[in-house]
């Protein structure tokens, strides 16, 4: 995954876990930390934007899905750093996405990807 996706990632993930309430059961103060994040996050890449007219769409899009962040991210031409890029792990960690899921299984034979998930496997 490269850095521009697992930003993109991550603000999809935040936004989601925003719009949703949360996670049921979080504490308060464990979602203000995530949205703290989030915006800290938004923040962070508006000031890496070369268009400064495309800034404010950054920073006030709630969008959920991860392509349409990595669209707009390249049109705006947002530079990305270190910062940013630990700063979306971190984001991912706290919404409980940081890792899962995101594979390339092209060419795969008898895979599963998945929670909770049974395979017996024969061969001959």
């Amino acid at each position: 995954m490269s850095e521009l996706e697992l930003i993109s990632t991550a603000l999809a993930a935040g936004a989601g876990a925003i719009g949703s309430g949360l996670v049921a059961g979080v504490s308060e103060t464990a979602s203000a930390v995530v949205v703290d994040a989030y915006h800290r996050l938004k923040a962070l890449l508006g000031g890496g934007v070369a268009d400064e007219e495309r800034s404010g769409e950054i920073l006030t899009a709630e969008e959920t899905d991860p392509g349409v962040w990595e669209t707009r991210l390249r049109a705006a031409g947002v530079t990305v750093d270190e910062e940013a890029v630990e700063l979306a792990r971190r984001l991912l960690s706290l919404t409980g996405q940081a890792g899962k899921y995101r594979l390339d299984l092209s060419d795969a034979k008898g895979v599963q990807v998945g929670d909770g998930n049974t395979q017996h496997n024969s061969f001959h």
